[in-house]
């Protein structure tokens, strides 16, 4: 038997008998063997759990658990306490990754003695694909200056991590909520003793039209500020330098969601409403905030003057040329 460490990869699905066998693959295809895939089905109701069996049947690392629905933060608690080993990673079921990523964050993590690796990432639409870097090179960092790079990077994804799991024996998901992921992204940073970064381009992160990110908005959004300010609030506690960065996601945040609900404001006035309120917190200090990039600083600025009307058309040119 081998004695690298077990790494147990936590796949919470619901509904995807399209995509999920590309997931799986990836995963069963992986140059480090020792490998557990616990895929825990969040109460499916197409093939997606006929399809988990028929995987389990094949390959004995995989381990299959079935509950009742209960969204993405129950499913993850649930695969948490199912694992057996002694580093943790997650991916979601549309998302796939390269065959050496556990390879070489493992390595990384080893080399390093760090808690926490984490790679650069390839985001997928239909016709396109861009590059989501993190580092543009390989570096250790300790846990401060980790979530610092994170923050300025916006990344707060689990997908592209390879996790110690001690970080996770006092941490449990919020559930109940969307975008549940944010907090413990950088909690288990500020708890880890640093991360190494790997330039590498490893995870896909394949933008489903179907997934929350995409469908049109509903109040459940509103989930990602409300988490992205319980995030923001968390570090500027631990760390009394990064309020800029953290204000600067925030700003992202709200910035990036005001145009879908913009298109529904007459259905969801209050929502409205109640993202514009959140931007004016930031009115004093978004011009003098070095974090915020010039298209969200004109984003800002047209918003708190309620020409949302044409923050949203800049946004989509913007869009359109740069795409």
């Amino acid at each position: 038997m081998t004695n690298e460490p077990l790494i147990s990869v936590v796949v919470p699905v619901y509904n995807c008998e399209k995509y999920l066998s590309h997931s799986v693959e990836a995963l069963l295809n992986q140059s480090y063997k020792n490998l557990e895939i616990v895929i825990v089905n969040d109460g499916s109701k197409d093939n997606t759990l006929k399809i988990c069996h028929e995987y389990r049947k094949i390959d004995s690392r995989i381990i299959v658990v079935d509950k009742k629905h209960g969204g993405t933060a129950d499913t993850r608690n649930v695969g948490i306490n199912a694992i057996n080993g002694q580093y943790i990673g997650f991916v979601d079921a549309d998302d796939y990754i390269e065959e050496n990523m556990y390879e070489l964050l493992m390595n990384d993590c080893l080399s390093s003695g760090k808690d926490i690796a984490c790679c650069n990432r390839i985001n997928l639409y239909n016709d396109k694909q861009n590059l989501f870097t993190i580092v543009s090179e390989s570096m250790i960092m300790d846990s401060k200056d980790a979530v610092k790079t994170l923050l300025v990077a916006n990344d707060f994804s689990l997908c592209n991590k390879l996790f110690n799991k001690k970080l996770f024996d006092n941490l449990k998901f919020v559930e109940n909520v969307t975008y549940e992921d944010m907090i413990p992204a950088v909690q288990t940073v500020m708890c880890s003793n640093g991360v190494y970064f790997d330039s590498s381009y490893l995870y896909y992160y394949v933008q489903n039209m179907d997934s929350m990110t995409h469908r049109p908005f509903e109040p459940t959004k509103l989930d990602y500020v409300l988490n992205m300010n319980k995030m923001a609030d968390l570090v500027k506690e631990t760390y009394n330098d990064m309020g800029e960065q953290c204000d600067a996601c925030c700003i992202n945040a709200i910035t990036g969601l005001i145009p879908d609900v913009y298109v529904v404001r007459k259905q969801y006035p209050e929502e409205y409403r109640t993202l514009l309120k959140e931007l004016d917190k930031y009115k004093s200090s978004y011009k003098d905030n070095p974090f915020v990039n010039r298209n969200n600083r004109i984003k800002t600025f047209l918003n708190i003057h309620r020409m949302t009307g044409l923050a949203c058309f800049l946004g989509n040119l913007y869009a359109s040329i740069k795409g």
